[in-house]
């Protein structure tokens, strides 16, 4: 990940960070859905999914160090895979992390964040040849409310407070492929492009938040 140095007054640098995380996922099915033909179903089905995360977070960054959030959605079925016809699905997600820190003890300040997401998902996927192909695209609201504490001047003790919500969004668009080798076993690969965010009037430092991602990811996952 990357962010602005704000350990450097005059924030001329951009810093860096690797960063690592566990995750547990649970997922029930609610309703199984119509039968729209004999075989075409799934039309209004729903599962719930319920989700937590511990982040670790570098030690030396002025960052907290470690981060728990969890998420909860509503899985929204439009048809379910079938011979004839692929699967489709919309789907919400709130998710809640722990509020953040950048900074500290002795550094110019500190930046405190209160984030909460809200995500969206639709999606389509088929089995082909025993591998299953998914595509879609998302959109992400971004919603925190900040604390920013400053010196207040050279030569002044104490520091100075500003405080007030940040809004931002962004689209996602997003591909995987993955098969499964036994009954437990499942390889998956994801690849997508995240959108950057709007940018600040103002900002003009190195970090350039309206940049776009690439991302990806390779798994392995035991199904029981």
């Amino acid at each position: 990940m990357s962010f602005p140095d704000l350990a450097d007054p005059l924030v001329t640098r951009e810093a860096g960070a690797m960063a690592s995380s566990v995750q547990g996922r649970v997922v029930a099915g609610i309703f199984e859905g119509f039968r729209l033909m004999p075989t075409v179903g799934g039309f209004l089905s729903l599962d719930v999914i319920g989700q937590g995360s511990l982040f670790f977070l570098p030690e030396n960054e002025g960052i907290s160090q470690a981060l728990h959030s969890y998420s909860a959605a509503l899985r929204l079925g439009i048809l379910r895979e079938g011979f004839t016809v692929p699967g489709i699905s919309v789907s919400v997600a709130k998710r809640f992390p722990d509020d953040l820190e950048y900074l500290g003890t002795g550094s110019p300040g500190v930046i405190s964040l209160a984030p909460k997401v809200t995500a969206y998902r639709a999606t389509v996927g088929k089995d082909i040849y025993a591998i299953e192909w998914s595509a879609g695209i998302g959109f992400e609201e971004y919603v925190s409310d900040v604390t920013l504490d400053v010196l207040k001047s050279r030569g002044v003790d104490g520091y100075a407070r500003a405080t007030g919500p940040i809004r931002s969004d962004r689209f996602i668009y997003f591909g995987s492929a993955s098969t499964t080798i036994g009954i437990l076993l499942n390889l998956a690969l994801e690849v997508g492009w995240a959108e950057g965010f709007e940018r600040s009037m103002n900002w003009d430092g190195p970090y350039d938040p309206s940049s776009a991602t690439l991302f990806g990811g390779l798994s392995v996952r035991v199904t029981m």
